[in-house]
């Protein structure tokens, strides 16, 4: 009876510390960001990029508010729909953002410079550029 127990305890012990080896030797799962409908977008421009702090101010073209923006290693890059890496980014780009329902970075599209002159064709004569 006495080795019985001895066996049971020792298979129960085995057992934990399997389970626990099985939950402690993964590496924790980053959450990647989803996009969805729910997602806000600014159009803007660059206005000053630190890509050591991997961060950027953005004029935002509705507000005329400079908004600061961190982005990280999960944010897309893209211009002409190819993807590129945030070093391409400069300072006067015009930039469509898009971020999460907690404001953090998805995705930053450089918009083509036709975009911004068809813009300006679309305005009424009062507001156009002189």
């Amino acid at each position: 009876m006495f080795k019985k127990s001895l066996l049971i305890i020792a298979v129960l012990l085995v057992s934990v510390g399997f389970v626990s080896a099985q939950t402690t030797d993964k590496p924790a799962e980053t959450a990647q960001p989803v996009l969805t409908d729910q997602n806000t977008q600014i159009h803007g421009t660059i206005v000053k990029i630190d890509h050591k702090k991997m961060m950027m101010t953005v004029k935002d073209e509705v507000s005329s508010e400079e908004k600061d923006f961190t982005f990280t290693d999960t944010t897309s890059f893209s211009k002409d729909e190819k993807t590129i890496t945030h070093k391409e980014l400069k300072k006067g780009d015009r930039v469509l953002l898009e971020l999460d329902s907690t404001n953090n970075l998805l995705r930053v599209t450089i918009e083509p410079k036709e975009s911004i002159e068809s813009d300006t064709e679309k305005k009424p004569e009062s507001e156009k550029p002189e």
